[in-house]
């Protein structure tokens, strides 16, 4: 028996090393895993980022400055944005462009006919000086709602950004005259919006700024579009058309606005904020 101490002894002190190098793994382990959890949080606080893209154009254009039911156009934007309201009316701007000059990201895209609709917001009344003109009208705030374009490139180019930019078949536009927009409807082309323009008198020379924000899938917009416009008739009267089964209708199918027809050179810089 008193052989057998020491061995038995010696099996305790083996148990007890054994017990503090597991105590000692364990420890490690979870360390690890902490350090891989805390890893894996950064990480996807890395996975917020942006997009920058900038589109250069020369256009004829139309702009169009309809008031629309304020309820309406609640609908359509997001609560923390406040919209302009006129008289207890909102308000949208119907655009068109024809552009002979179109850069997007320093790729030639052009020529390039697009038409968009924004619903008005509530913004800073501040002017920020464009250069080349003696006059700068207060800053513009918008909310995206529909983009149209023939440019398939320029679809291409926006598909994975916040931008909402979708194929029509033909966008035509006779300044201070006429033009329509044709788009397929139910397996149909159709004619989705047309408009008619009694032009007025030519104006001066004007830089124009435009804060646009808009949201998809593919995140948040906020776009700085800033340029020159050089009035070929200002301050005319329009009549807007619109297909009953067009999305578009949702403002009404026969609007008017005042009205504005020009040559203009603007830079637009798009960022999409992705998470």
């Amino acid at each position: 028996m008193k052989t057998q101490k020491p061995i038995f002894k010696g099996c305790q002190n083996l148990l007890q090393i054994s017990i503090i190098i597991l105590s000692f793994v364990i420890i490690g382990c979870t360390s690890n895993s902490s350090s891989k959890k805390r890893t894996e949080i950064d990480n996807s606080n890395q996975q917020i980022h942006e997009i920058v893209n900038v589109l250069d154009l020369e256009c004829k254009e139309i702009a169009c400055f309809i008031p629309v039911d304020s309820s309406i156009a609640r609908s359509l934007v997001p609560i923390e944005h406040r919209l302009y309201i006129e008289e207890s009316k909102a308000q949208i701007l119907f655009l068109a462009q024809n552009c002979h000059t179109a850069i997007w990201d320093k790729n030639d895209i052009s020529p390039l006919n697009k038409a968009h609709i924004w619903i008005r917001l509530y913004g800073q009344d501040t002017i920020t000086p464009v250069p080349g003109v003696d006059a700068t009208m207060p800053t513009f705030f918008w909310w995206d709602y529909k983009g149209k374009t023939t440019n398939k490139s320029l679809e291409d180019y926006t598909e994975a950004i916040a931008w909402e930019i979708s194929l029509i078949d033909s966008l035509e536009y006779n300044p201070t005259e006429y033009g329509k927009l044709v788009e397929n409807i139910n397996g149909k082309s159709q004619i989705i919006l047309e408009w008619f323009t009694s032009p007025a008198d030519i104006g001066e020379p004007l830089g124009i700024n435009h804060i646009l924000y808009g949201r998809n899938e593919n995140g948040y917009l906020t776009a700085n579009i800033s340029g020159i416009i050089r009035p070929v008739s200002s301050g005319g009267q329009t009549r807007i058309e619109i297909n009953p089964e067009s999305p578009i209708s949702i403002f009404g199918t026969k609007l008017y606005g005042m009205s504005l027809d020009f040559d203009m050179t603007f830079q637009a810089v798009f960022k999409t904020t992705k998470e």
